[in-house]
């Protein structure tokens, strides 16, 4: 019974932990402020290895690195490009290359974008990131 309780105990104090690691501030970095991003549009930053992509209310946060080979993705108006893959470009989020496709965890503070640096969302998580 008392073996029971510890792991409960030891499952809580980890989920705790590992949530003050993913908040603490040493893990965002700064991309840049809300006004350097054009509406409904791609915002790609090479250097840093991701493009942002603000549309409607939303803003998001994508690698540009191939999940697969590690090349550069291409930002493109239509969509993303992989030169490694010669994947044309095509919907974000859809279809048969949405592995090639990385959100990162992003936030807004008072007007500038940050990400988390190695925490990325799958699926359909994009939908939920940066609404303003």
């Amino acid at each position: 019974m008392a073996g029971s309780a510890f792991a409960i105990l030891g499952g809580i104090l980890l989920d705790v932990w590992r949530a003050a690691g993913l908040f603490s501030t040493s893990h965002w970095r700064e991309v840049g402020r809300l006004a350097d991003f054009p509406r409904d549009g791609t915002y790609p930053l090479p250097a840093e290895r991701i493009a942002v992509v603000r549309k409607g209310g939303r803003l998001a946060a994508i690698s540009l690195e191939c999940t697969h080979l590690g090349c550069l993705v291409n930002a493109l108006e239509s969509g993303f490009f992989c030169p490694c893959h010669g994947s044309e470009p095509g919907r974000w989020f859809a279809g048969d290359r949405l592995w090639l496709i990385l959100i990162l965890a992003a936030i807004l503070v008072s007007q500038a974008a940050f990400i988390v640096i190695g925490q990325y969302l799958r699926g359909e998580n994009w939908k939920f990131v940066i609404p303003f």
